[in-house]
């Protein structure tokens, strides 16, 4: 996600530029439809008439010709009657425009005609002044405005200011009646945050907005274009260019479908606008005044997870490891059954123990002297009470040091706030607590329970941040709340690892082998005769060595490989991997491994849709000091020399990838060669691939939303191997496929995958495993030393937020390794201070090393490539500009010159005439 973009709107200070894409999205009527609907009312008033030329129009697609020539014949005032008359949404869908409204936005600009923005905002209660685009109006546009929407064509109401035809549009470019709209609109790309969506960059009613666009962008104010269909290539020419960051989506339907799923991935991230009020189930779990000691029970039970016990006493230890978290508080309570025991454990209230089990939880209780059992009454023992306190100090240290953390970041990023700092910390100490408790509960129910029970708690920790901060009323507190959590991950610290990595696992094994603990059993027994099928992003994350969370993913896989659990992946699969390697190599080889756009990619900044978990890798790497080279790299990731030397990956390099991955215990196989396969199967692989691609369009499912590779954006390739998957799981549970058993046994298969998707299209059956779960569930029931235990659980933790789109690169570290290329960037700005002076000294209005410095320093090596190009085309425009007056001048000398021999030969006229007057009287008088 482009840092750019979430930096303006996180900031409450972007203006919104509003193009067609939402509201055609919406169904309000496009040009093409607007052209229809002219020429049909002209045909109707003028019947057997041609209009072959207006029809050339529309077929040509210069639709403001089509309203010039039907206004010049039937008049305006009933074109734009006609045109009123239509312009209504043809669908309920209110999305796009509603997620639009919740972002803090003091100002919206748009060229649309309709009224849709004002009309989502007063459903917020937020009070916005709708403006036209005359100078009255214009003069407001100042940076602190606030509350307003400016229609910058004006509306179909009156003709007054209305941009619709092709005069018009001459007109506003050029005309000098529009000089002081150009001057005011650039003034605006120039000074404020723009963040401009749903323009087509190749759009000809918008190409006066992209010039002044270009114009008025600046390298410390860039503009921000979400944009349907732009290459990566088109991406920089405009980034280096024009200081435009295009953030492009896929809309080959034209339907802008799309444009809605970036923006609600976009939102995750951006605290909403105070109007917009917490849910009330999320406000319950969050207002329920959690104790200090609230997350003891996740830490106490992850102490237990690494005994080499049988599945059975692994069970009843953490569940007695649970309930000794919570003796104090339940002898404060004078609690003194099983069942409110472990309610305040967090324990699901609708799971109920088997009478057996609640016996021996009971025993165990009484023989470890924690309890005494009288008259069906658990009485807690002083003895209880002293070890749980000794451990609860334990606990409270390592939450002491994180919370602590946690106050000196608020109190460093937001020094308005430093009253508040302590109140902000243990809102997010509680809100990261109650996710992954109840998160806890949710992925043990997904995977374990027998009953599809539906959650409204958010899955991602992005999201469910992003929801909590809505507990303020206060855009400030927001902001920090939802900041300052994400920086707990971005940013981390021991204290942080210790802290959450230790809890979040510790819930999660609790719930999975505790209230789910007969299926988890049963799914633990049956492991190493299960078929897990491993989808492309964890191939990914295992092999580009050291990005984030590939530690856990590495060292997760060898264990399970160690203990005979085998991991599959199908070509198809596997050939996402390679496109998504090979998309790296190509980066490197063709900018070199020192250059900007490696770390564009490896963050998934502009002209990059998404971030490369191998340049993240590779970034990574040298920071800890290694050879700043990329072949070093791969040597270290294949070992074979000379790796990656093509534009291509050839097939014994692929050969060499998988080997590297069956180290890791991942097996590639051909589904044609999968045993059990039959011809027929193609066709079904086929039909499937169509119902998923369906799915797709007719809904807002993301294929996968985790999908990191730059090529593979396109839902109509990605939907062949998900369709191979689904058939691979679906037979090998019949006992059609059988890789691991005999033909006609049934074999437990999993998709371990972040693609939802299709256990909707399986009728409801779960045919996927989401990644965290299965990362959870391994090492849970397969523990490793405890040694870096927390670290690896927080990794997984990491991988949550990388595949909701945030980067987690931090500027410090990329800074620390391409520091050499930062330093050149001042050197080379000096060689062109002469030349700055002259093109942009006026339009930046300080030294260029001021302007740089306003950036992050990452970004300096990108800004120096756009100075330059700036200069250049200003000295261009400026050299045009001489030659042009140099023109003027001498076409007015040559008029000049031509009015003079005009008058010198009038003069030269006059004066014989005056001769021959002359002589006529003086013949007279002679």
């Amino acid at each position: 996600m482009d840092s750019f973009l979430l930096s303006y709107l996180c900031s409450g200070k972007a203006w919104v530029f509003i193009g067609s894409g939402p509201s055609i999205q919406r169904g309000y009527p496009n040009w093409k439809h607007m052209a229809n609907i002219a020429l049909n009312t002209l045909q109707d008033i003028r019947p057997g008439q041609n209009f072959d030329n207006i029809k050339r129009y529309k077929e040509n697609f210069e639709y403001p010709k089509v309203f010039d020539e039907v206004s010049k014949i039937i008049g305006m005032p009933l074109l734009l009657q006609q045109l009123r008359f239509e312009l209504k949404p043809s669908t309920a869908e209110t999305k796009i425009y509603d997620l639009l409204c919740q972002w803090p936005v003091p100002v919206y600009l748009t060229t649309n005609y309709d009224d849709e923005i004002q009309n989502r905002l007063t459903a917020l209660r937020e009070s916005y002044i709708t403006y036209s685009n005359d100078e009255d109006h214009l003069n407001l546009l100042v940076p602190e405005f606030n509350g307003a929407i400016y229609k910058l064509h004006g509306d179909l109401r009156s003709e007054k200011g209305l941009i619709l035809t092709d005069t018009h549009y001459k007109e506003i470019m050029s005309s000098s009646d529009w000089e002081f709209w150009r001057t005011k609109m650039t003034s605006v790309f120039q000074m404020n945050r723009i963040v401009i969506v749903g323009y087509s960059l190749t759009d000809s009613h918008i190409q006066h907005i992209l010039r002044l666009a270009k114009k008025g962008a600046g390298v410390t104010l860039p503009i921000c274009w979400i944009a349907p269909d732009v290459t990566i290539e088109e991406s920089k020419k405009y980034l280096e260019e024009y200081r435009i960051r295009v953030i492009s989506y896929d809309n080959r339907d034209g339907q802008h479908q799309n444009l809605l799923r970036l923006l609600e991935s976009i939102s995750d991230f951006i605290p909403k606008r105070i109007s917009i009020t917490i849910r009330q189930s999320l406000d319950k779990l969050l207002q329920s005044n959690l104790p200090p000691t609230s997350a003891a029970p996740g830490f106490f039970v992850y102490n237990k997870l690494f005994a080499q016990d049988d599945f059975e006493d692994k069970r009843i230890k953490i569940i007695i490891a649970a309930i000794s978290s919570i003796l104090p508080r339940a002898k404060e309570r004078n609690l003194s059954t099983l069942k409110d025991f472990l309610a305040l454990t967090g324990w699901p209230e609708n799971n109920k123990l088997s009478s057996q089990l609640e016996k021996t939880i009971i025993s165990e209780l009484v023989n470890q002297n924690l309890c005494t059992f009288e008259d069906k009454c658990l009485l807690i023992t002083e003895k209880a009470i002293e070890n749980s306190h000794l451990q609860l100090s334990a606990f409270q240290h390592t939450r002491d040091r994180f919370l602590n953390s946690v106050i000196l970041r608020i109190k460093q990023k937001f020094p308005p706030l430093i009253e508040d700092a302590e109140r902000i910390a243990n809102d997010i100490d509680a809100s990261l607590v109650t996710f992954f408790k109840e998160g806890g509960v949710t992925l043990a129910s997904m995977l374990f329970s027998k009953n599809n029970d539906s959650t409204t708690l958010p899955l991602s920790i992005s999201k469910f941040i992003q929801e909590a901060s809505q507990k303020y009323n206060d855009i400030l507190l927001r902001q920090a709340f939802f900041s300052i959590s994400v920086e707990i991950f971005i940013r981390s610290t021991s204290a942080d690892h210790d802290y959450l990595g230790s809890i979040a696992q510790g819930f999660f094994a609790f719930h999975m082998l505790g209230a789910f603990g007969e299926v988890a059993k049963e799914r633990f027994l049956n492991a190493v005769n299960t078929v897990w099928l491993v989808d492309s992003s964890l191939q990914i994350y295992c092999l580009a060595l050291a990005s984030t969370s590939n530690t856990i993913f590495r060292e997760s896989f060898i264990h399970l490989k160690s203990m005979g659990i085998r991991l599959f992946s199908t070509n198809s699969l596997f050939e996402e991997t390679i496109e998504h390697l090979w998309f790296a190599n190509k980066i490197v080889r063709e900018n070199g491994a020192n250059s900007y756009y490696v770390i564009a990619a490896a963050r998934g900044d502009s002209p990059y849709r998404k971030s490369n978990v191998f340049l993240e890798g590779f970034i990574r790497w040298q920071s800890i000091g290694k050879i700043k080279d990329w072949d070093s790299y791969l040597f270290e990731l294949f070992q074979t020399p000379n790796f990656l030397q093509n534009s291509y990956i050839t097939d014994e390099e692929k050969i060499i990838i998988k080997k590297t991955l069956a180290n890791f215990g991942i097996e590639v196989q051909e589904i044609i060669d999968w045993p059990g396969f039959v011809p027929e199967d193609t066709q079904i692989i086929n039909d499937t691939k169509e119902k998923i691609i369906k799915k797709i369009l007719d809904s807002q499912h993301l294929i996968k939303n985790n999908s990191n590779s730059e090529v593979l954006s396109n839902p109509y390739d990605k939907a062949s191997p998900e369709a191979e998957a689904l058939l691979l799981v679906s037979k090998e549970r019949s006992g059609e496929y059988y890789i691991l058993s005999e033909i006609g046994q049934k074999t437990p298969c999993w998709f371990i995958s972040d693609t939802s998707m299709l256990n909707s299209i399986a009728s409801g059956l779960r045919i996927t495993w989401p990644t965290i779960s299965f990362l959870n569930f391994a090492n849970t029931l397969f523990p490793q030393q405890k040694d870096g235990s927390s670290e690896r659980s927080f990794e997984t933790l990491l991988f949550d937020l990388s595949r909701s789109g945030l980067n987690l690169l931090d500027d410090n570290l990329v800074d620390s390794v391409f520091s050499g290329i930062i330093d050149e960037t001042t050197i080379s700005l000096n060689e062109q201070r002469g030349i700055y002076e002259k093109t942009l000294s006026e339009k930046y209005g300080e030294d260029p090393e001021l302007v740089l410095n306003k950036l992050s320093s990452i970004y300096r090596p990108m800004a120096l490539i756009q100075l330059v190009k700036e200069m250049a085309e200003n000295a261009k425009e400026s050299e045009s500009l001489v030659k042009d007056q140099l023109q003027k001048s001498i076409l007015r000398e040559k008029q000049v010159e031509t009015e003079l021999r005009k008058v010198e030969k009038y003069r030269n006229r006059a004066l014989r005439k005056e001769n021959r007057t002359k002589m006529k009287k003086n013949k007279k008088k002679k």
